[in-house]
């Protein structure tokens, strides 16, 4: 990781939310090349986290996937995923594709 590692732990989470929320971060910053929190103060970082301060995934990535978002986002503002009913069973991903916009950005 090039940017600092407290971008992507919240200090205010612990357990499965804690690595929810990482796991999440990580993400975000492989859909959108950077992490969702980024301050250099980490004081002003630790803050953002708290306040939720980041740019949502659907306007930093035009053409996500909606259901791939909504795994991610909830984990970021400190939620557990959506992972009940038809998540467990794979089916709102299955078939999952990305949108032409979206796949030539890389």
């Amino acid at each position: 990781m090039t940017h600092n590692d407290e971008s992507y732990v919240n200090p205010a989470l612990s357990g499965m939310e804690a690595a929810a929320f990482t796991a999440a971060a990580m993400l975000y910053r492989v859909f959108t090349g950077a992490p969702p929190f980024s301050n250099g103060d980490i004081s002003i970082l630790h803050q953002d986290m708290r306040d939720n301060n980041f740019l949502p995934l659907r306007f930093a990535v035009p053409g996500l996937e909606p259901r791939l978002a909504a795994l991610i986002m909830p984990p970021l503002s400190g939620l557990r995923p959506p992972l009940s009913g038809a998540f467990l069973s794979g089916a709102p991903l299955s078939g999952l594709a990305l949108t032409s916009r979206l796949e030539t950005r890389f």
